[in-house]
């Protein structure tokens, strides 16, 4: 794709002239509203990265602003779809081993992944987010169906004890996407710990920002971030100190972000950033496994996994940059699990 205002692109102009309808609460961000706009917009392109014909149905019923949240630019779209792409990746693989497991989404927004991957009845999928999101979910998102269930919670709170509302009876895919970098370190490591000591066997699926990406974002120089007023407080440079949080957690695959990436500091301000060391741990999304002898008997260390070597089949231009901008859910009650 080209550097092109998304509002001129080809596809999205009739898109845009459908945004009539429900709006959604206050916690969901301008990021998040945007990120399902860029997928919709994806959708229309012959050569989509996700086909998520889904958000191209949303965006006909829920309100958007999405017109100066990302720079206007469909690099940012190619780049967020090829992160999702990813993730998807990874959770697809995991439903497929495991027919039977289920997987607790971290934050949902306004996402669409359940409705993408069409998982096995079999499988059990629980969204979390805050409770007006999720009764607004109700309202506008097509019933994915089988073993499907919501959870009200704020994962930012500092009592992690809702996780142990949720049943721990099968092998447990967690995916926490464009949400941990903005919890506060100690709360973000409980979640993990908690899920580890929770959840028998299973995987986690997150993204994280650099510290270098963290303390520009936090600067201000980043215009997204000026409008969500949101901040990153737990960077992470090196992912397998991750692994160190609980003894079953393993490190077990990544995928950087690229050096080659779309003006997010601005043209000239991105080139003269790419120059510096600290711009290669800009940010990554990350696979991490948590089982009960994920350390040797002998009490070594969890084995080391080499970088991935995976290569993306939907594309061969997977260099862009992410979105860093989608928000946290906030809610104070817990509504328990049957």
């Amino acid at each position: 794709m080209t550097s092109r205002s998304i509002a001129s692109s080809s596809g999205s102009s009739s898109l845009v002239s459908n945004l009539k309808y429900a709006t959604p609460p206050s916690f969901v961000n301008e990021a998040q509203r945007t990120l399902l706009y860029f997928r919709a917009v994806d959708a229309e392109s012959p050569e989509s990265i996700l086909g998520d014909i889904y958000a191209k149905q949303l965006v006909n019923t829920i309100r958007l602003d999405i017109v100066d949240t990302m720079g206007q630019d469909l690099r940012f779209v190619s780049f967020w779809c090829l992160r999702a792409k990813r993730i998807d990746l990874w959770c697809h693989e995991f439903i497929t081993e495991h027919p039977d497991c289920m997987v607790v989404n971290l934050s949902c927004g306004l996402d669409t992944r359940i409705q993408r991957l069409r998982p096995p009845s079999s499988v059990r999928w629980i969204d979390i987010d805050h409770l007006e999101v999720i009764e607004f979910r109700k309202k506008v998102f097509p019933n994915p169906g089988g073993d499907y269930s919501t959870l009200a919670v704020d994962i930012s709170e500092d009592d992690t004890s809702w996780i142990y509302s949720i049943p721990n009876n099968r092998p447990t895919l967690v995916v926490a996407e464009s949400n941990m970098f903005y919890l506060k370190p100690e709360v973000a490591k409980s979640i993990f710990y908690t899920i580890a000591e929770h959840f028998s066997y299973g995987q986690i699926v997150f993204d994280v920002l650099g510290s270098f990406c963290a303390a520009l974002i936090n600067m201000k120089m980043v215009p997204v971030q000026k409008k969500t007023g949101m901040k990153i407080l737990w960077p992470v440079d090196d992912p397998h100190k991750v692994a160190t949080i609980h003894p079953k957690i393993r490190f077990i695959d990544e995928m950087r972000y690229s050096q080659d990436m779309p003006p997010w500091f601005g043209e000239f301000r991105t080139k003269i950033l790419k120059r510096l060391p600290g711009y290669r741990n800009l940010g990554r999304v990350i696979l991490l496994g948590f089982e009960e002898q994920s350390r040797n008997k002998s009490g070594g260390e969890v084995p080391m996994y080499p970088e991935s070597v995976y290569a993306m089949s939907t594309t061969t231009d997977p260099d862009y940059l992410p979105d860093m901008a989608e928000g946290l859910s906030r809610v104070s009650t817990v509504q328990r699990m049957p």
